[in-house]
């Protein structure tokens, strides 16, 4: 094997803090057919420098966004048109994967021929565990499956999840650069819809490093319904292979929110009573069939005929909690 196996995207943005450390764990794998495509994103920080002084130890490419600073999904959207790896992996730049990453990603794929591996994540904190998978052994599932127990929040899924490139490349699938929560999403379920088979398995290891300012506090004021748009996108284009449960999740990121909103964190209600918006999808969508998917379809259709009133009710149980 001459040429990479697994082409691992990189965007990075004044991360000088954590991408040696990110760098060098790629460095230790014991699979050696990869290659690494960081894209700059016009760090003001030694960032590229740290890089650069990988360039000799191992495949590694910088690449500056000639574009100027255009984001996260721009970013990997830029290494998705360089790559050469029969999968992709992005990676963030402060991230960590075990040594045996792509080694054993490299024996999944042969064992099973799958579109994409999920790994198992361990999420931490200052060194210290958080949260781990929910899953604890491999599982070989149907696309559609997938969905369902990713929706059923019984299965979690990373962007770092290896995916099969020929399948990018036939949708020209890319991330979308007008959303700034949700497109990892948005991204992972176009590809998963048009895959065959998944493969999850804990031992490949995912290190998914939280901060303080985690990405959704650090985005969380400018957090709009631009994802919940895109995912009734894809259920409409999609509708078939849908699972039945869309309606449950949607309603459950609709009621967050709703929730943010009540809590000042949203500052643009506009975006939660779109129903103009809305009512075309909401009238064609496959209808819910357990009482508790039921029960979101109808909150979400509403509340958004309704959005104050909602709020007001929060409003009100705060207020009622805060003088007991």
């Amino acid at each position: 094997m001459n040429s990479p196996f697994f082409s691992i995207i990189m965007p990075v943005y004044n991360g000088e803090k954590f991408i040696g450390a990110t760098l060098e764990c790629v460095k230790n794998q014991t699979f050696p057919y990869y290659e690494v495509i960081c894209i700059d994103d016009h760090s003001s920080d030694r960032s590229a420098e740290i890089i650069q002084s990988f360039e000799s130890k191992m495949p590694v490419h910088y690449l500056l966004n000639l574009e100027g600073k255009k984001g996260e999904g721009a970013a990997r959207n830029y290494g998705l048109d360089k790559a050469v790896g029969k999968y992709v992996i992005c990676l963030d730049c402060d991230d960590i994967i075990n040594d045996t990453f792509l080694e054993k990603a490299y024996n999944a794929i042969e064992k099973t021929q799958a579109d994409c591996i999920i790994p198992g994540v361990v999420r931490f904190y200052d060194a210290v565990p958080q949260e781990e998978s929910k899953q604890v052994v491999p599982i070989l599932y149907k696309a559609t499956d997938a969905l369902d127990a990713i929706f059923e929040e019984k299965q979690d899924i990373q962007i770092t999840s290896v995916l099969r490139k020929s399948i990018i490349d036939r949708l020209n699938l890319r991330f979308y650069e007008d959303i700034n929560y949700g497109l990892d999403r948005v991204f992972l379920y176009t590809f998963l819809l048009n895959s065959d088979e998944i493969y999850y398995e804990p031992e490949i290891t995912l290190f998914y490093r939280q901060h303080q300012n985690s990405v959704l506090a650090s985005k969380i004021s400018s957090v709009s319904l631009g994802y919940l748009n895109y995912l009734i996108k894809l259920q409409e284009q999609y509708k078939e292979k849908f699972p039945e449960n869309f309606w449950h999740y949607f309603g459950k990121i609709y009621i967050r929110l709703l929730n943010l909103y009540a809590m000042g964190k949203i500052k643009d209600v506009a975006y939660l009573g779109n129903l103009e918006f809305y009512k075309p999808y909401l009238k064609k969508a496959s209808k819910p069939k357990t009482k508790r998917d039921k029960l979101y379809f109808y909150l979400v259709r509403y509340y958004l005929k309704t959005p104050g009133l909602y709020i007001k009710t929060i409003a009100l149980m705060k207020k009622i909690k805060g003088g007991a």
